[in-house]
């Protein structure tokens, strides 16, 4: 039977649409939509939490250990409430926040705890001025809280100092504890300082998570007000309006009375 040439491409067209059309089914049969990820947060253990993140801090430092402490935490706990966000959380890349060791790869800027705490804030509340009232609040109490005050089971770091930091900045932290502690910032004492340092802080944010996973409509306190005089002339409504910020200023650049005269 003679066919032509027309006919031909057309059967050989049809033929190979149905081919791919039935690999595509097939595709979609086997492989089942996954299920959209619901960010909503379940309620954590803060000293559990606080434990692992000690424990976990010599994998990749402070912002890995306070970020990883409750991701995987929280991966647990929504495990049978959540499980889409439990398998996000178990499949998230945690060693992308390695970078944060130190204030950022060793640069001494913000304290790797708290940027890594506050990154976790950012996964679940999807709202900038509630995530900024998250933020500040966490902020603070490192400022103004003297810490550390977590306890390991077994350290051979005793008695650990405390003090109070007055400052977000990794390098302005260290150096108010190694004043008060007589130790080297590049001491293993002091190494110990900062896994406890990231415990207190990854503690705290599951405090404040807490509350807002019971009410997002919850009350956060607003940030430390050390710079409050400062930011009367520097900041937005000041006279000399040239400084955003909330952190506090004192620590770098000092506090003398013939300034605001």
């Amino acid at each position: 039977m003679n066919i032509s040439r027309r006919k031909a491409i057309g059967t050989a067209g049809l033929a190979v649409g149905a081919f791919l059309a039935g690999q595509f089914s097939s595709a979609s049969a086997e492989k089942p939509q996954e299920e959209p990820v619901e960010w909503k947060p379940v309620k954590l253990d803060a000293k559990k939490v606080a434990a692992r993140a000690y424990e976990i801090y010599p994998e990749g430092s402070c912002m890995y250990a306070a970020f990883t402490a409750i991701a995987t935490a929280m991966a647990e706990a929504a495990a049978k409430v959540n499980p889409a966000l439990s398998q996000a959380l178990k499949n998230f890349p945690c060693q992308m926040f390695k970078y944060g060791h130190s204030g950022l790869g060793g640069q001494g800027s913000l304290c790797g705890a708290v940027n890594g705490a506050c990154a976790i804030f950012g996964l679940f509340v999807h709202d900038k001025a509630k995530l900024d009232t998250l933020t500040a609040e966490l902020c603070g109490y490192y400022e103004t809280a003297e810490l550390p005050v977590f306890k390991p089971k077994t350290s051979k770091f005793e008695p650990m100092p405390a003090s109070v930091s007055g400052s977000i900045l990794c390098h302005v932290s260290q150096m108010k504890w190694c004043e008060k502690s007589g130790q080297s910032p590049f001491s293993d004492f002091r190494s110990d300082r900062c896994k406890r340092l990231t415990a207190d802080v990854a503690a705290k944010a599951v405090e404040i998570l807490n509350r807002y996973a019971e009410s997002e409509a919850a009350e956060f306190k607003s940030a430390s007000t050390a710079n409050a005089r400062c930011v009367q002339c520097h900041g937005k409504k000041g006279t000399a309006a040239n400084v955003s910020a909330k952190m506090n200023c004192i620590p770098c650049h000092g506090e003398k009375e013939d300034h605001y005269n």
